[in-house]
């Protein structure tokens, strides 16, 4: 598989392959989301600030699958709180929950849209892609993985909580939510604090299964030696 990370795509609307790719994104998120909704509609501001994650074939180099991600210091540079505040913010069954999470958290990242093509899935090898990709993004985020917490809402429908806890200690319990956009009973994954082990037991996993992951920097599969201190990409 190829990883591409497309970042911050508000400063390179002039850039015709990045633009391409990113209507790519969109058409593969369009039709896995109408599959839940047929009027779904799924683009927003957030996708001109946010990284984009691109995994593409290895069998014939299309775009399998994808996730987006937010940290909350882009969005306090852009005057925005992560969009989960909003869900749980107005709801008097989730305030305290996420009180605490801000509280506890120093650098929070946000991941929405996941997709995954289903004529690709054996090239996961077994894995979920939520898996894979949550620790994608978390390592090309640029947050230190001493600092690092993590926010999603996942859809129940899929069982992802093994996978999410896998990350550390949840906030809650929290009562399960009736998502405002997709017809599903969702859960709110907070994670103030990113267990230290997480981040070399999954790469590992990884390792075990593929060859190589770049995002055009460096192997993110490497062993840390040979990572170097900067593990986020140009």
């Amino acid at each position: 598989m190829r990883l591409q990370v497309i970042r911050k795509l508000v400063n390179h609307l002039g850039d015709t392959q990045k633009t391409l790719e990113f209507m790519k994104v969109v058409e593969l998120r369009q039709r896995m989301y109408r599959e839940l909704k047929s009027s779904v509609l799924i683009l927003d501001s957030i996708d001109l600030i946010a990284d984009h994650l691109l995994l593409y074939s290895e069998t014939d180099g299309r775009l399998m699958c994808y996730l987006r991600a937010v940290t909350a210091r882009t969005c306090a540079e852009y005057g925005l709180e992560l969009p989960i505040s909003s869900l749980m913010k107005e709801n008097p069954s989730y305030r305290d929950g996420y009180r605490r999470f801000c509280a506890e958290s120093l650098e929070p990242m946000q991941i929405f849209y996941l997709c995954l093509d289903p004529a690709y899935r054996p090239e996961l090898k077994g894995l979920k892609a939520v898996e894979l990709l949550t620790w994608l993004a978390l390592k090309v985020s640029g947050i230190s993985p001493d600092r690092a917490a993590f926010a999603c809402t996942i859809n129940n429908r899929y069982r992802q909580d093994p996978v999410m806890h896998l990350l550390g200690n949840w906030v809650g319990p929290l009562p399960d939510m009736d998502h405002p956009v997709i017809p599903d009973k969702h859960r709110f994954v907070l994670v103030p604090k990113i267990r230290a082990e997480y981040w070399e037991e999954e790469r590992k996993k990884f390792a075990g299964l593929y060859t190589s992951l770049s995002d055009g920097g460096v192997d993110l599969l490497a062993e840390p030696a040979e990572i170097g201190s900067d593990e986020r990409a140009a």
